[in-house]
């Protein structure tokens, strides 16, 4: 098989990656179901509150992020993170600081790293316990 160098321009590139992650995102709905759609819903819900970052949240949003990045997730670090969130403000503002740290959004933190219905369904209770959910 010959190999083919394919030229793009900046915005062919960007709307590429734009479809791949949407076809992701339907598979990990096909895969995990309500669990997946629901922490969709909450966060962005809670970003839609616009709640700024503050320190505790941009510490909260490194831990997550420690926990995802390079290969594979430390699982016990990344949950601790997410069940120290203990409202809809404060994971507004957690998803503000994680976007503002790392220039990616915290939904596709998440959805990038948990590949279980059953980490899906803990983070779904977990934000679903919060009484302004």
């Amino acid at each position: 098989m010959s190999k083919k160098v394919v030229r793009l321009t900046e915005s062919q590139l960007v709307k590429l990656i734009k479809n791949i992650a949407n076809e992701k995102t339907e598979i990990n709905e096909q895969l995990f179901g309500s669990s997946h759609r629901t922490v969709k819903r909450i966060i962005d819900n809670a970003e839609e509150l616009k709640i700024k970052r503050t320190p505790e949240a941009m510490k909260i949003a490194d831990k997550i992020y420690d926990s995802v990045i390079g290969l594979g997730t430390d699982n016990k670090s990344f949950f601790a993170a997410i069940y120290s969130i203990k409202n809809m403000n404060m994971l507004s503002s957690v998803a503000d600081a994680y976007h503002f740290r790392y220039s990616e959004t915290l939904w596709d933190a998440i959805d990038g790293d948990i590949h279980t219905e059953g980490g899906f369904s803990k983070i779904a209770k977990h934000f679903t316990s919060f009484p302004d959910a």
